[in-house]
């Protein structure tokens, strides 16, 4: 499969360094979309072409006095962690180190922070869309 790392969101070596792994994996919705690469699924494979396999989308809704996001809909590698995505929000927000991001699934649990999008996803996904809330204070849960 062929993947141009240009269509991935892009954010200081910094902060990649920081979280131990590459931001690059969210990229927003209104990227570029990389068209199926007829190379990439050979005859007798069960793997769809593209990385369709690989990332699903999550749409981020802020909740209380939390600062709203401009993109909300995100492009995400399904073993992207729960701690990986409060790490990106809080650096996309320009948040303080020390404060607090709790998210959220259907407005009612907080999933543990190694939880993975992808298993979130296969469990409370609907519409093809996984919908997490964030905020800065418990809201629910």
């Amino acid at each position: 499969m062929a993947e141009d790392p240009e269509a991935g969101l892009q954010l200081p070596s910094s902060a990649a360094a920081a979280g131990g792994e590459s931001l690059s994996e969210l990229s927003p919705e209104t990227a570029t979309p990389e068209p199926p690469s007829s190379a990439a699924v050979s005859p007798g494979t069960d793997e769809p072409p593209g990385d369709t396999k690989k990332k699903i989308d999550i749409l981020l809704k802020a909740v209380g006095d939390t600062p709203i996001m401009k993109t909300k809909k995100w492009a995400v590698e399904r073993t992207r962690t729960i701690q990986g995505l409060i790490d990106f929000i809080k650096k996309f927000l320009k948040l303080v180190a020390s404060e607090q991001l709790f998210i959220y699934v259907n407005q009612s649990f907080a999933p543990s922070p190694d939880q993975e999008v992808g298993t979130l996803y296969e469990c409370f996904g609907s519409d093809g869309k996984l919908v997490l809330h964030y905020c800065k204070s418990q809201a629910w849960g």
